[in-house]
């Protein structure tokens, strides 16, 4: 997996982190970030609630708050910094945003399932 990322050469990778993988989410976060040099990030209910503590360990540079979806758009664009609903490291703090836009979900398009080769991504339920 690390060779694949490498050379894919990623600026940012955002993940979803729950509570009862976390340290294994962390782990392989951390070592993306070693192989590829991306900032790297997450979100959930789990990364929400304990953003102080995961952008403090040093596995992850950020963590977006409550919904991802704009924040991580956002995210493609600017630097942490600049984008609510953020937590992210600055001089050896962890700093928390305000909260950004919200968005409301009728207002984002249907995902594209069928431009995504689904082998590469593991859901814990699908329909199909």
């Amino acid at each position: 997996m690390e060779a694949a990322a490498a050379s894919f050469g990623p600026d940012l990778v955002l993940a979803s982190v729950s509570t009862p993988t976390v340290d294994h989410d962390l782990d392989v976060l951390k070592n993306l970030k070693e192989h590829t040099g991306a900032r790297i990030g997450a979100y959930g209910v789990h990364a929400t609630y304990f953003a102080k503590n995961l952008v403090g360990s040093g596995a992850l540079d950020l963590v977006i708050h409550h919904e991802p979806e704009g924040a991580a758009k956002e995210m493609t664009r600017k630097p942490p910094e600049e984008v609510g609903g953020v937590s992210y490291r600055a001089n050896g703090e962890v700093v928390t945003n305000p909260p950004g836009k919200e968005y409301d979900p009728e207002d984002l398009p249907f995902p594209a399932w069928d431009l995504l080769d689904m082998r590469h991504y593991r859901l814990p339920v699908s329909c199909s």
